[in-house]
């Protein structure tokens, strides 16, 4: 082998040990605590005008435009913060017969 190619693989060999190895994604279990909805005033006022009622389906509450939902599970990423969580319960619009159920909020 000619000396050339020797170095040649040797600093592309001490170039990939100094290269950063990729992080793995690691996520946090997220396994309880609850999520909390603050409706807007304004859009409670027109929910009213228009004579649509909102209730929560439990274990989610509903106490003074704030809906409260428990947390069942998701992923913390913690380097990002950002998460995905599954939660129990839903808020309901009802008007007339009509309802309305948000749960995949």
């Amino acid at each position: 082998m000619s000396r050339v190619f020797v170095k040649a693989v040797l600093a592309l060999s001490l170039l990939g040990s100094a290269l950063p190895v990729a992080a793995s994604a690691r996520y946090d279990e997220v396994g309880g605590g609850a999520t909390k909805l603050v409706l807007d005033k304004g859009f409670l006022a027109l929910m009213k005008r228009d004579g649509v009622k909102l209730s929560a389906r439990a274990p989610a509450t509903l106490r003074k435009g704030t809906v409260t939902f428990p947390a069942v599970r998701g992923e913390l990423d913690p380097i990002s913060g950002r998460a995905t969580v599954d939660h129990d319960g839903a808020l309901l619009l009802k008007a007339g017969r009509g309802v309305v159920s948000f749960k995949a909020l």
